[in-house]
């Protein structure tokens, strides 16, 4: 069925996870650890959405809630990245400015200490909340990027691709710009390396300075300043012997003169300097870097003159603020100094020392977003330990969930399992560890490291979108069981990997929302991408999630999560985004979803036990085969109290009647939908046999067919 844009929802993984069951590891070569029942009993709460509002809020009312979070069945919380972020779209922590700033540094909007979630004692007070209830907490652990350093660097550059390739014959080992160090003032009061720069670095994303911020002569020749009366000097005629050479008045990054960079016009050595551009003067040789010179341009916005000293003279005489405007308007107007001439692939490589460690011991690629850490370096996996050590010492922190595994030297993994076993021992459902990845090449590698990290498994996912969710083609519901890293339609036939698994969650959400087409009345001026327009794109998702007929919002996240939270062989996770709406404040508005959810995590605690049969159905109505339209997740229990079975189907008109094997020890006993979707009473027959009616429904919640039967009469 085709869903019109809702469908970009399924390029981020579906060819990724192509293959994921042929690694799955077998009984012959089993890993060290394996999913378990211990690791079944666990339940990550995720607790956080890209589309939250910045209230700073979070870690009290997390607190707040740790009794209720426990009572569903939550064993431990998946926290949001805590760290200080740049001034991006949502401050969310993924753009990590300063890594050891939790809340702690007034480096905030306006000079302000807490982060996006809240204040760093705050933080510590949240976490020990949840440890009053038995909870344990990981943080969202971001060892691949910085974004947002402060202080630019001029560095040796290649235009590549993921993989570090280079992709643009013109864009290669030239001189660039780019804000490749900083760190903030956690990282200097508390890191290990003080401040980040590019010779600990792989590359960036591209920063919008464009390809010719260096400035050169007629030869191409760049412009340097070492310093008053230096004879190494290499500068354009106005500025040779002026009163800013002499008075180290001449702004350069590196040596280097730059399109952005300024000198003294006047007042050196007295009581007030004035500065004004490089550009009053220097005109580009490179015909394809400027369009106009900076002087044509000033007399086109309001900086009139017969003669060029007369527009000079002007623009000097203008206030700061608006010499400002002029500057970074004409900058943003020129190819070459803008994002016109920054490579097509988004990413420069830098050309240092270390440019061989590019690509290497990565499961995926390198470059994934912002300016990409060295992670091959000694130095910096030491910084990486000790800032892990940091976020289990002082913030007590239970384990990690390692964001973008695919994309970091692996040695990283190798050296975070190894602490945390070092420090907790070998059994990994003590303090959990899970890594993002969805290559398939995660299950190998934790197979040959001791499995100290839980693999994700995405597979479902997908399935879950593609046939519950509608947004796929009319696909088999069985494919949720047969893409996941675990055979559940052959029980026994392998040990399964210790993993994780979700129906949704902050990426996926994103891309979905961001697929939702806006009107431009409805749009009122925002611009496409901008959080204004992506604000307007979140409520007509919410207001979809709420609609029978859906437009973009994936059909059956109830179905989803039922099947998801009674799985045997996983450690479940529930989206917060999932529970309430993540645009509102925080915990405060629920999504349509929550009730079951809720019901369903209730389900799981009381009666998901036991061994576990899939079950498929044909159905008569559509004239599929089993499995196709309409299956039962059966947990068989571990007594007459215990015991579920998920039934789902996706056949809004469906009338079938199937017959579920819930065991010998079922016989006789009465069940009832524990999700409240049907008042009706089954009685299992003397074999244990459950005989249920399948009449499919639409409703904002179910799509075809839903209930959860569980053992006993009900209410």
């Amino acid at each position: 069925m085709d869903r019109g844009p809702a469908a970009l929802l399924l390029a981020l993984t579906l060819t990724l996870l192509a293959g994921l069951m042929a690694l799955a590891p077998s009984a012959e070569a089993a890993p060290l650890f394996v999913q378990n029942e211990a690791l079944d009993r666990h339940l990550i709460f995720q607790d956080f959405s890209f589309f939250m509002p910045y209230e700073s809020d979070q870690y009290r009312i997390l607190g707040e809630r740790a009794a209720a979070l426990k009572r569903l069945g939550v064993s431990d919380i998946w926290f949001a990245p805590p760290y200080r972020a740049f001034d991006a779209a949502y401050r969310e922590g993924y753009a990590v400015e300063d890594r050891y700033d939790l809340g702690q540094f007034p480096q905030g909007p306006g000079g302000t200490i807490p982060t996006k979630y809240g204040t760093a004692a705050e933080l510590e007070a949240a976490i020990a909340s949840v440890h009053g209830q038995g909870i344990r907490a990981e943080a969202d652990l971001v060892p691949n990027q910085l974004i947002g350093l402060s202080t630019p660097e001029i560095v040796h550059a290649t235009a590549v691709d993921q993989y570090g390739n280079p992709t643009e014959p013109g864009f290669q080992d030239r001189l660039a710009e780019a804000y490749s160090r900083g760190g903030g003032m956690g990282q200097r009061a508390y890191g290990l390396i003080k401040e980040w720069d590019a010779e600990l670095l792989n590359g960036t994303s591209a920063q919008n300075l464009g390809a010719d911020r260096v400035l050169v002569d007629a030869e191409g020749i760049p412009y340097r300043y070492f310093g008053p009366d230096d004879p190494r000097n290499h500068l354009p005629t106005f500025l040779e012997g002026s009163e800013a050479e002499k008075g180290n008045a001449l702004n350069n990054v590196d040596g280097y003169l730059t399109a952005e960079g300024y000198y003294a016009v006047s007042g050196v050595g007295g009581p007030y300097v004035k500065y004004r551009p490089l550009l009053l003067y220097y005109v580009d040789p490179r015909p394809d870097a400027t369009k106009e010179t900076y002087l044509q341009y000033a007399r086109a916005h309001g900086f009139t003159g017969v003669t060029d000293e007369e527009v000079r003279a002007k623009i000097i005489a203008a206030t700061n603020e608006e010499v400002a405007t002029l500057t970074n308007g004409y900058l943003a107007a020129q190819p070459g100094y803008s994002a016109a001439s920054d490579p097509k692939s988004g990413i420069e490589r830098f050309d240092g020392p270390n440019v061989g460690n590019i690509g290497k011991n990565v499961l995926q690629y390198e470059f994934l977003t912002g300016t990409d850490i060295d992670n091959a370096l000694p130095e910096v996996q030491a910084e990486q330990r000790h800032w892990e050590e940091f976020l289990l010492d002082r913030y007590q922190f239970d384990g990690f969930r390692i964001d973008a595994s695919g994309h970091v030297d692996d040695e990283i993994l190798t050296q975070e399992g190894e602490l945390m076993a070092n420090r907790y021992g070998p059994e990994i459902d003590r303090h959990l560890n899970y890594i993002e990845s969805y290559v398939p090449q995660q299950v190998p590698y934790l197979n040959e490291h001791g499995n100290r990290q839980l693999a994700y498994d995405a597979g479902p996912y997908t399935e879950y979108q593609r046939t519950l969710g509608g947004l796929g083609s009319n696909l088999p519901l069985k494919r949720v069981f047969t893409t996941s890293l675990v055979d559940r339609l052959h029980p026994g036939k392998e040990r399964p990997i210790p993993n994780w698994s979700f129906v949704t969650n902050h990426d996926q959400e994103k891309t979905l929302v961001d697929g939702i087409p806006v009107g431009e009345a409805e749009a009122a001026g925002a611009q496409p991408s901008s959080l204004p327009y992506e604000a307007i794109q979140f409520k007509l998702y919410d207001r979809d999630r709420a609609r029978t007929n859906k437009k973009w919002a994936p059909l059956n996240v109830d179905a989803a999560y039922a099947l998801l939270l009674s799985e045997k062989w996983t450690v479940p996770t529930v989206y917060y985004g999932d529970l309430w709406d993540a645009d509102d404040p925080y915990m405060s508005v629920p999504t349509p979803y929550h009730q079951t959810i809720e019901r369903m995590l209730r389900v799981r605690a009381a009666s998901v036990s036991g061994g576990q049969k899939i079950q498929l159905f044909p159905s008569t109505t559509k004239h599929s085969g089993a499995g196709q339209n309409l299956l039962a997740d059966v947990r068989f229990g571990r007594g007459r109290k215990t015991g579920v079975a998920v039934v789902v189907g996706d056949d809004r008109h469906a009338n079938e009647v199937i017959h579920i094997r819930m065991g010998h020890r079922h016989a006789g006993q009465r069940f009832h939908d524990a999700l409240g979707f049907h008042k009706e009473v089954l009685t299992a027959n003397r074999r244990g046999t459950l005989t249920v009616r399948v009449h499919g429904t639409a409703n904002p919640q179910v799509s075809g067919y839903l209930a959860a039967w569980v053992p006993g009469a009900g209410r």
